[in-house]
């Protein structure tokens, strides 16, 4: 099984997998006429506007089988076909989205399960803080760990990790021309534990500015870098790039292990025609420096 991005391709069957998951899931803990009345409530091209400005990933195998909506700190959705139910894909999902929230700088997620999914989610750490709502959805939340500092910078007890969130540090992901630490350090910051890595399901786009697109099949090449809140919001506070947003990504690192990690996208990319011919020669230079195969080098254009 594979998660990767949802693409606007992807609506058809995730609206199938979510109503066949209301309709033959949810009757045990509700009557047919109610999961009928849950099925017809999605506004049409609401998976569309998910896709679009939330973080969607999908569950594959061989055909999409699951799939999950993350919006800043919520799991606004998470749905898996009946006939994969109990094997995994679920929990896969929910712990991917976890994960995306954790790296955005969330400390608690929250969702709302209805009655059929409710033991799911409690035996997954989840709390109830309210009454249901008038659906029957239970507002539930879960605290989550805090996201793995490097080793060599641990505070020394929980107080002082509390008190010291601000000096935290979380992986960023770099692709473009901040992955040369000797430019972070001219802007202030201190990267520590550099690790080249690459994101699937991601192509690099390059206009006047850089930034990653879901793509199937496709792969970006960066370097992950440990940083400080601190760091990274005075880092993206400066006008030329303020635009960018976070987005949690999963980072193979060169040994094949899997690191979640933030990366900063553009929310509307640069069109198929935009150029800077300047960035693309800094790019492949930089590039080059690294260590990258030579023909991702070479597309960079």
């Amino acid at each position: 099984m594979q998660i990767r991005r949802a693409k606007d391709t992807d609506e058809e069957a995730l609206a199938s997998i979510r109503r066949n998951a209301i309709l033959v899931l949810a009757v045990p803990a509700m009557s047919m006429e109610q999961a009928e009345q849950w099925a017809a409530r999605a506004v049409a091209g609401r998976i569309v506007r998910a896709i679009r400005d939330h973080a969607v990933w999908v569950a594959v195998d061989g055909a999409a089988i699951g799939w999950v909506e993350v919006d800043r700190d919520r799991v606004a959705a998470l749905y898996v076909s009946p006939s994969c139910a109990r094997r995994g894909v679920g929990s896969a999902l929910l712990a991917h989205a976890e994960t995306s929230i954790q790296c955005s700088g969330y400390a608690t997620a929250r969702l709302e399960s209805s009655q059929n999914a409710l033991d799911f989610y409690l035996r997954r750490g989840y709390r109830r803080w309210d009454l249901p709502d008038a659906h029957g959805a239970w507002p539930l939340r879960k605290e989550l760990a805090a996201v793995t500092p490097n080793p060599s910078v641990r505070p020394q007890n929980m107080g002082e990790q509390m008190s010291n969130e601000s000096a935290r540090r979380v992986d960023v992901f770099f692709y473009g021309l901040f992955m040369d630490t000797a430019l972070l350090r001219e802007k202030g910051c201190a990267p520590i534990n550099e690790r080249v890595a690459l994101v699937h399901d991601f192509a690099l786009r390059l206009g006047q500015r850089a930034t990653l697109i879901p793509s199937a099949d496709h792969s970006a090449y960066g370097v992950v870098m440990s940083l400080s809140h601190d760091e990274i919001d005075a880092l993206y506070s400066e006008a030329s790039v303020s635009m960018y947003r976070p987005e949690a990504v999963l980072a193979q690192l060169s040994n094949g292990l899997l690191v979640p990690a933030l990366c900063f996208n553009l929310p509307l990319p640069p069109g198929p025609d935009e150029r800077n011919a300047e960035y693309a020669t800094k790019l492949r230079a930089l590039t080059h420096q690294v260590g990258f195969p030579k023909d991702y080098v070479a597309s960079i254009r």
